[in-house]
Protein backbone atom coordinates (compact mmCIF):
# COMPACT_ATOMS: atom_id res chain seq x y z
CA UNK A 1 0.00 0.00 0.00
CA UNK A 2 1.29 3.75 -1.09
CA UNK A 3 1.43 6.02 1.72
CA UNK A 4 3.14 9.11 0.24
CA UNK A 5 2.01 12.63 0.87
CA UNK A 6 0.10 14.21 -1.88
CA UNK A 7 1.85 17.13 -4.33
CA UNK A 8 2.25 20.47 -2.84
CA UNK A 9 0.00 21.28 -5.68
CA UNK A 10 -2.81 20.11 -4.16
CA UNK A 11 -2.67 21.84 -0.94
CA UNK A 12 -4.51 25.67 -0.77
CA UNK A 13 -2.62 27.72 1.72
CA UNK A 14 -5.47 29.76 3.63
CA UNK A 15 -3.25 31.99 5.83
CA UNK A 16 0.22 32.69 6.73
CA UNK A 17 1.35 33.48 10.50
CA UNK A 18 4.99 34.12 10.66
CA UNK A 19 6.76 30.73 9.63
CA UNK A 20 2.97 28.53 10.19
CA UNK A 21 0.97 28.12 7.42
CA UNK A 22 -2.76 26.93 7.20
CA UNK A 23 -3.46 24.66 4.37
CA UNK A 24 -6.46 22.97 3.50
CA UNK A 25 -7.07 20.44 0.51
CA UNK A 26 -7.85 21.39 -2.87
CA UNK A 27 -11.57 20.04 -4.85
CA UNK A 28 -9.15 18.08 -6.53
CA UNK A 29 -7.53 16.36 -3.53
CA UNK A 30 -11.14 16.13 -1.89
CA UNK A 31 -12.23 14.01 -4.94
CA UNK A 32 -9.28 11.99 -4.34
CA UNK A 33 -9.76 10.90 -0.91
CA UNK A 34 -13.25 10.89 -1.27
CA UNK A 35 -12.76 8.41 -4.24
CA UNK A 36 -10.51 6.52 -1.95
CA UNK A 37 -12.57 6.38 1.30
CA UNK A 38 -15.43 5.38 -0.73
CA UNK A 39 -18.16 5.46 2.17
CA UNK A 40 -21.05 4.91 -0.09
CA UNK A 41 -23.92 7.86 0.46
CA UNK A 42 -21.51 9.44 2.65
CA UNK A 43 -19.19 10.22 -0.31
CA UNK A 44 -21.46 9.72 -3.30
CA UNK A 45 -23.09 12.43 -3.05
CA UNK A 46 -19.37 14.87 -1.99
CA UNK A 47 -18.00 12.93 -5.04
CA UNK A 48 -20.77 14.04 -7.69
CA UNK A 49 -20.34 17.91 -6.22
CA UNK A 50 -16.95 17.58 -6.46
CA UNK A 51 -16.84 16.42 -10.14
CA UNK A 52 -19.38 19.71 -10.83
CA UNK A 53 -17.28 21.63 -9.07
CA UNK A 54 -14.22 21.42 -11.20
CA UNK A 55 -16.31 20.85 -14.05
CA UNK A 56 -14.74 17.27 -15.17
CA UNK A 57 -16.12 15.81 -18.27
CA UNK A 58 -14.43 12.49 -18.54
CA UNK A 59 -13.44 9.48 -16.60
CA UNK A 60 -9.79 9.97 -17.88
CA UNK A 61 -9.38 13.66 -16.15
CA UNK A 62 -10.99 11.79 -12.97
CA UNK A 63 -8.33 9.14 -12.89
CA UNK A 64 -5.94 11.01 -13.62
CA UNK A 65 -6.33 13.20 -10.83
CA UNK A 66 -6.76 10.09 -8.26
CA UNK A 67 -3.78 8.14 -9.69
CA UNK A 68 -1.97 11.64 -8.87
CA UNK A 69 -2.42 11.26 -5.19
CA UNK A 70 -2.61 7.66 -4.84
CA UNK A 71 -0.06 6.44 -7.55
CA UNK A 72 -0.22 2.97 -7.09
CA UNK A 73 -3.78 2.51 -6.20
CA UNK A 74 -7.04 1.37 -8.48
CA UNK A 75 -10.28 3.06 -8.38
CA UNK A 76 -12.36 1.01 -6.62
CA UNK A 77 -15.12 -0.76 -8.94
CA UNK A 78 -18.20 0.81 -7.39
CA UNK A 79 -16.98 4.29 -7.42
CA UNK A 80 -15.61 3.77 -11.29
CA UNK A 81 -19.40 3.38 -11.72
CA UNK A 82 -20.85 5.97 -9.77
CA UNK A 83 -17.94 8.52 -11.59
CA UNK A 84 -18.88 6.74 -15.29
CA UNK A 85 -22.80 7.89 -14.79
CA UNK A 86 -22.82 10.73 -14.01
CA UNK A 87 -20.04 11.73 -16.35
CA UNK A 88 -22.28 10.35 -19.44
CA UNK A 89 -25.38 11.84 -18.19
CA UNK A 90 -24.91 15.15 -16.52
CA UNK A 91 -27.20 17.64 -18.05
Amino acid sequence: MYFGFPPSSYWITKRTIGELALKVASPELMLAMKIKASRGRRDNEDVVELLRILGLSSIEEVLTIYENVYAQEEMNFEMMELVTQFLENRP
